[in-house]
């Protein structure tokens, strides 16, 4: 089975400490899944030596544009993988293929800072519908 995680936010403090210690205790596993990393270049580099059945996968830009939702979904396309885990709630809307998204504080789509566009409230909260 192949599984994709995003990494692009491995270098934040909260969401990133999920990510960095969720990749270490796969790793430790020694499972026979293949594991696909998709972030920038320069956090692989933050991550202790994995084992063979882990590889990188560069997305070379921003997670929080409009473009986002079309070039990310596209690498997840090309790749083929069985799923695709978010580790946060910036999911495309695009994301083909069977996904999971972890959650860890919805503050910020329940409660959305003012002066964040109306379009990126919206697209959050779009993919959380269910919470109300």
């Amino acid at each position: 089975m192949q599984i994709g995680i995003d990494i692009c936010r491995s270098g934040d403090f909260g969401v990133g400490t999920y990510i960095r210690n969720l990749v270490r205790g796969l790793a430790r596993m020694g499972t026979d899944e293949e594991y696909v990393l998709v972030g920038h270049a320069g956090q692989f580099g933050k991550l202790d030596e994995l084992p063979p059945n882990f590889r990188f996968e560069i997305y070379p830009h921003g997670t929080d544009s409009a473009r986002n939702h079309v070039s990310f979904s596209f690498l997840v396309g090309r790749l083929g993988l069985d799923v695709f885990h978010m580790p946060h709630h910036s999911i495309p809307y695009f994301l083909p293929g069977p996904y999971v998204a972890t959650l860890h504080d919805i503050n910020n789509i329940l409660y959305p800072v003012e002066r964040s566009s109306r379009w990126r409230a919206q697209s959050a909260a779009a993919h959380c519908d269910w919470l109300y």
